[in-house]
């Protein structure tokens, strides 16, 4: 499907920060992370066909407030097509106060084309926020949500808190709302802990759950809710 203007600029503009994360990793922080997953969900739902799933992410963040990322993840969109799903998201944070920041910026998915006509899902978000130390709020944009050519709006409340020295409580609660329509929404939820080891490798054990409403980007049907395991290493 072919992207329209908006999506185009948040494309354009992704992979220009993408050559830029590229060009000055040496001089930024530089990081990243490799996880195995039980299930690649995606704001509730799974785009792995509830399968397990890895992902490999690299972010760069400079002292300027600038930021921009990359990730590569195992997807299946369509049943029997597994593929790669790469997204490269930028954006820019400023501290409003000693403990508050917003920030601004874009994200672009693109589905690796293993077959004809995967190449619909791609699609393009802008994005803002406020930042805590403790929770995060956010809304996002997409003129072509998964290449639908349904524009929707995403916001999204998580929040975090220790319960242990190596060991937090983190929850997650999401609404999509597909606009020009009152009866295509759908919520999602995450309650679950996670486990941080002093070699750089987490454990996170959570119950997700999701409405049955809204626009699916995955057509084959699925659970609702399930318990999820994920491992991280960061680096």
């Amino acid at each position: 499907m072919r992207a329209g203007f908006p999506a185009a600029l948040l494309r354009a503009l992704v992979g220009a920060a993408a050559l830029w994360l590229c060009a000055a990793a040496s001089a930024q922080q530089l990081g990243g992370s490799i996880e195995l997953m039980s299930d690649y969900r995606f704001r509730g739902v799974s785009l792995s066909r509830e399968r397990p799933g890895a992902r490999l992410s690299l972010s760069l963040d400079d002292a300027s407030g600038a930021y921009a990322g990359l990730s590569l993840t195992s997807i299946e969109l369509q049943p029997g097509q597994r593929q790669a799903g790469l997204q490269g998201y930028a954006g820019f944070a400023r501290a409003l106060n000693d403990a508050l920041r917003w920030e601004a910026g874009g994200s672009y998915s693109h589905a690796v084309q293993a077959s004809p006509g995967v190449d619909r899902y791609n699609h393009g978000e802008a994005f803002a926020g406020l930042l805590a130390p403790s929770w995060s709020l956010r809304l996002y944009f997409s003129p072509e949500y998964f290449g639908w050519r349904e524009r929707t709006l995403y916001a999204e409340l998580d929040a975090h808190t220790p319960l242990l020295p190596s060991l937090e409580l983190i929850g997650h609660l999401g609404l999509l709302q597909q606009l020009g329509r009152d009866d295509a929404r759908r919520v999602d939820s995450r309650l679950g802990v996670v486990l941080h080891t002093e070699t750089g490798l987490a454990w996170q054990l959570a119950w997700l759950a999701t409405g049955k409403s809204g626009p699916f980007p995955a057509p084959y049907d699925q659970r609702r809710s399930l318990v999820w395991l994920g491992a991280s290493y960061s680096f």
